[in-house]
This record gives C-alpha cells, structure tokens and sequence, in this order.
C-alpha cells in the first residue's frame, strides 16, 4: 500500500474515532481539531472500508444507533418542533438582515454593500451552526448518559482496529495522537491537557 494511502486511512482512523468518542457525555458536538477531514470523508468508503471494512460498518452503525436516539428523544420531548422553529428563525432573519443591508447600501455605495452584506452572510452562517452544534450537545447530554457503556466499547473496539494497523504496516503510533475526552480505554499513554481533554498515544507491545 503507497504511503499517501496509509496516512489518509490513519488520519480518517482518527477523526472517526475522536467523532464517536465525542458522543460520550459530557458530549462535544464535532471533534474541531479534526473538521478539515470532513471534506474528505468520502475515503470512509473507500479506502478504510476496502482495508477495514469492519471499521467502516462499525462507525456507520453506532451512527445510525445513534441518530435514532436522538430522534426518539426529540419526539417524546418535543424539541424538534422547537429546534426547527428556532433554526427558521434565525435563518429568516439572517436572510432579511443580509438583503435589506445589501439593497440599502448598494443604492448609492455599491462596492459598501457587497463589503457589509459578505460579512454578514459568513456572520449568519456561524451563528446558525453554533446553534446547531448547541442543540446536537443538549440532546446528546440527555442521550448520552444511558448508553456509555456502549459508547465505550465502540470507541475501544476502533482503537484496536487501528492499533492492529500501525502493528500490520510497522508504522510508529507515536506519530499520531488521538484528541480524546475520556481516559479510560485500554492499549494507550495519556497526557492530560485539561479538564475533559486528553493527548493519548497507542501503545505497541
């Protein structure tokens, strides 16, 4: 296997795994450290999957599982009229704010128009997506608690997967560290770096 190949699955191996770990409570909503690997998640299915495709189904499941916890939970609890009342909300008046900056300006400062309403737009956006990421963290602290246990194992069980990896390609692990909110999963050296927040290195016997 080429070596840019391996580095793309170790780095996918990664963010999959801090992405499960994060569901643990108290739950994070997206492992930031990682974000960029989403523009390549499509490797997922191809590369992990055709190598490991154990870690693959793995991931995909405790997903679905998941999704269906917190579907189940915003049912009985009624946030879901709620949350989707609030992201209208903002959406509408992001998009009213953005036009009539735009149309107000533009009318006798065109170039000043384009300079307010830009910034505004990516302003709107991040709001809409703090509040996302703020609804996924309360539903999931609900969530959470009550399948920790399993959250744990599946986060174990894709640690092991990419330890027998590094151990099938002789690839150092050192060179690699896993962003984690937990330290307790066997098989690694921690280092803490504050409070919920973990540097932790797979260890080679």
């Amino acid at each position: 296997m080429e070596q840019k190949k391996k580095e793309t699955i170790i780095k996918m191996m990664l963010y999959h795994i801090e992405r499960v770990e994060c569901t643990r409570y108290p739950v994070e909503a997206y492992p930031w450290n990682r974000f960029w690997c989403i523009s390549i998640m499509v490797h997922l299915n191809d590369l992990v999957g055709r190598y490991y495709p154990q870690f693959k189904y793995k991931v995909n499941d405790f997903f679905n599982y998941y999704k269906d916890l917190l579907n189940e939970y915003y049912e009985k609890s009624d946030r879901k009229r709620n949350f989707y009342l609030k992201l209208t909300g903002f959406f509408m008046l992001f998009i009213f704010f953005s036009i009539s900056s735009m149309v107000l300006l533009s009318v006798h400062f065109p170039f000043l128009g384009f300079a307010v309403t830009f910034p505004s737009l990516i302003f709107g956006v991040l709001l809409i997506i703090i509040f996302i990421r703020s609804e996924f963290k309360k539903a999931g602290n609900q969530v959470s608690p009550y399948i920790d246990p399993e959250i744990k194992d599946t986060v174990q069980e894709l640690i092991n997967y990419l330890k027998r990896f590094f151990k099938e390609n002789n690839i150092d692990p050192s060179n690699y560290p896993l962003h984690l909110r937990h330290n307790d999963y066997e098989g690694l050296r921690y280092e803490k770096r504050g409070e919920n927040n973990y540097t932790a290195y797979i260890v080679i016997e």
